[in-house]
């Protein structure tokens, strides 16, 4: 089931930016990154005038980069944001099946949380590190391992 046919992204709010830089790197350091993006969902409500439910979607996209040999991270990025969908059509869509369904939405949170990730990356100097959706035009290939919850 793709519940983007059925939902509309009303609003997102970034809840939590989180960069601690344990180690200093410089361009040269070659630096494995760990991506993890984890969505949890949350009824807002069960229907409102239309009848059709409203969901939170928390996104929480972490980035922990190892310098090679390191026993510790060099850094651990993350970024939080709240994402609120409205159903918009069909036949009303319970929570159960809603959090069944809802990675369907990586689609489009991805991409938002991607752009506050990357600017972090860029401000703490390490513009060596390529994000997965970065990978796609410049050929990098500092990552590593993916996760995806």
């Amino acid at each position: 089931m793709n519940l983007l046919e059925s939902f509309s992204l009303n609003h997102t709010q970034i809840t939590n930016l989180h960069a601690e830089l344990r180690q200093r790197v410089t361009q040269d350091q070659r630096i494995q990154a760990k991506i993890e993006l984890n969505l949890t969902p949350k009824e807002l409500s069960s229907g409102g005038e239309s009848g059709l439910p409203s969901y939170q979607i928390t996104v929480s996209l972490t980035c922990i980069g190892e310098l090679e040999g390191a026993e510790k991270p060099a850094f651990t990025l993350q970024v939080v944001m709240q994402a609120n969908y409205q159903q918009i059509q069909g036949e009303s869509i319970d929570l159960i099946d809603f959090t069944q369904h809802h990675g369907s939405f990586t689609r489009q949170l991805y991409p938002l949380a991607h752009q506050h990730l990357r600017a972090m990356t860029l401000q703490l100097g390490l513009e060596q590190v390529r994000l997965p959706y970065d990978l796609l035009n410049t050929g990098g290939v500092a990552v590593s391992r993916k996760s995806l919850h």
